[in-house]
């Protein structure tokens, strides 16, 4: 990780194999009072990833000690890593404002913002339906089922 953030690796080679995220393990550190490195938690961004709002939420390298996670700083991510960071940020903007206010258009226009979403026809097609086969749980997009 530290490599992609100096510039030396490309940023793509994250995506491949297991993730780095232990839930299972932060949990029991925090319960047990433990000390613990994390490579990736998802905390408020708080300025320590540089080019992103104070108040985003992002994955960020974390210590856990005496029942608290702290955020370490990140260095300066290299241009285009950040313009993808910036793409996903705004997506989950889009994505929590539509929970929030159930507008099916902030949906829509997430599915077409998400880069990981290469056929942005069918993931319309996909979201649409998981509205409408989950409207009892999702009452606030008035999509009936």
């Amino acid at each position: 990780m530290r490599q992609v953030a100096q510039g030396r690796q490309p940023w793509q080679t994250l995506m491949e194999g297991r993730s780095w995220e232990r839930p299972g393990d932060a949990v029991a550190a925090l319960a047990a009072g433990k000390t613990m490195l994390l490579d990736m938690v998802n905390l408020v961004n708080g300025g320590h990833l540089l080019g992103l709002p104070e108040n985003a939420v992002v994955e960020l390298p974390a210590q856990v000690s005496g029942g608290q996670v702290t955020p370490l700083d990140v260095p300066a991510l290299p241009d285009d890593l950040l313009a993808y960071v910036k793409q996903v940020s705004h997506v989950h903007d889009l994505a929590a404002g539509a929970a929030a206010t159930g507008d099916v258009r902030l949906i829509d226009e997430a599915v077409l913002a998400d880069p990981a979403i290469p056929d942005k026809r069918a993931g319309l097609a996909a979201i649409h339906e998981l509205l409408q086969v989950h409207a009892d749980v999702l009452p606030q997009f008035g999509v009936g089922g």
